[in-house]
């Protein structure tokens, strides 16, 4: 699953086509607009996408910071990984981000765990 801010789309739109046209190890990748479950809330959607996924992926820029949504999903997937102990959250530093206006488990986990 990958999580991001709608500004950041044509970031993640290369990301997921470069991820999933691997020739030797193609990976599939859950988007909110193409693999959501229409009919379903949101938040079942997210909460789904993210116990079911091997990894979660969040694309941290000045957008996704500002947005209720990204947020959600990151605390979902926060609070799974703490406990289960087995969901994976990679992150992606897109830009320049004011860490002080991250979501407090955000910085924490930013500032404990490795970034891209």
């Amino acid at each position: 699953f990958i999580s991001y801010s709608e500004h950041d789309r044509p970031f993640v739109t290369d990301l997921v086509n470069e991820l999933e046209n691997k020739v030797n190890m193609p990976y599939k990748i859950c988007i909110h607009d193409r693999d959501f479950q229409v009919g379903t809330l949101i938040a079942e959607n997210i909460s789904f996408s993210i116990n079911n996924s091997n990894i979660t992926i969040f694309v941290v820029s000045e957008h996704f910071i500002t947005s209720e949504w990204c947020t959600f999903e990151f605390q979902t997937a926060y609070r799974t990984m703490l406990r289960e102990e087995s969901t994976k959250i990679l992150v992606i530093k897109r830009g320049e981000v004011d860490n002080e206006k991250l979501d407090e488990n955000l910085r924490a986990y930013i500032r404990t765990k490795y970034y891209i």
